[in-house]
């Protein structure tokens, strides 16, 4: 039994504990492939947040458009008249853009005007004659009724 126990001993002061360099050099390529495999699939997550955010955010303005030409569509021909088209395509010729054209009146009465009015102009002024002496290039009106009642729109507003 001495000997035996001498052995062991001698077996354990013998037996040399610790990594050698070459299982270091692999526990550290172990390490580094995960490590990079880890940071691969963080950007990869990353860039997919951001593309999914930013196609969401398309999206919403678009519908925000959307929902703004469908209330215009669905406001097209009020108080117009039958023979009167609400809802114009006119095919731009040349490469000139297309253009919808949406027709609603906003009261019944007619308001004869002196100069063309365009739509998403910055001028706020329309010119109609009802006086005796018009300005140039308009012609003397006789719808008092209908000028009272734009006048009446337009102070309400």
């Amino acid at each position: 039994m001495g000997k035996n126990c001498i052995q062991q001993i001698r077996s354990i002061l013998n037996s040399t504990s610790g990594l050698t360099i070459v299982e270091l050099l692999i526990a550290a390529t172990v390490g580094i492939t995960v490590l990079g495999i880890a940071l691969s699939v963080a950007l990869s997550s990353h860039r997919v947040y951001q593309y999914d955010q930013a196609r969401t955010a398309l999206n919403q303005n678009l519908r925000i458009a959307i929902d703004l030409l469908s209330i215009d569509v669905l406001q097209a021909g009020e108080r117009v008249p039958g023979t009167f088209p609400a809802i114009e395509l006119i095919d731009g010729d040349n490469g000139a853009p297309d253009q919808l054209m949406l027709r609603q009146n906003l009261l019944d009465q007619v308001l004869p005007v002196c100069k063309r009015v365009r739509a998403g102009t910055a001028t706020n002024v329309v010119f109609a004659a009802l006086a005796a002496n018009p300005p140039q290039g308009c012609e003397r009106s006789s719808q008092q009724n209908n000028f009272d009642a734009w006048r009446n729109y337009r102070q309400n507003q």
